[in-house]
């Protein structure tokens, strides 16, 4: 083989490889997540708004024990969410933008996740909200 048809071969080899890798514009879904830890039945709900104040999502989970709901996507980008668990006190946070999954270097956009448990001393659950980035798609 000489060398031009060797490199003509080479080049596109390395462009059909290199043809996957591309994003090819996947576009990820924000998501929210719901683990209930414990044997205990809780109703978790969460809700989302965006900058204008718009609910952009907003729904309520009765959770068996030891049980999960994972990755509910929906299409909008929110500003902030509430959580509230049973008939407790809401709890409200500011939503990171995509951003901050660029920032930690992963690819997707920022989802909440809701952890209900283990029980405290007066019976009331534990809940711990944190942000994971997954490419999620919708």
């Amino acid at each position: 083989m000489n060398r031009r048809a060797l490199l003509a071969s080479a080049a596109v080899t390395g462009v059909a490889l290199l043809a996957g890798c591309s994003d090819g514009g996947t576009d990820y879904a924000h998501f929210v997540t719901v683990y209930n830890y414990v044997d205990a039945s809780h109703t978790v709900s969460i809700t989302a708004e965006d900058d204008d104040g718009e609910t952009v999502f907003d729904e309520s989970y009765d959770m068996d024990g030891r049980s999960a709901r994972e990755h509910v996507t929906f299409d909008a980008d929110p500003a902030t969410a509430t959580v509230v668990v049973d008939d407790g006190e809401p709890k409200s946070l500011d939503w990171p933008s995509a951003e901050h999954c660029d920032e930690q270097g992963t690819a997707g956009k920022p989802g909440l996740e809701v952890s209900v448990g283990p029980e405290r001393t007066d019976e009331e659950p534990t809940v711990r909200t944190e942000w994971s980035c997954q490419s999620v798609e919708p």
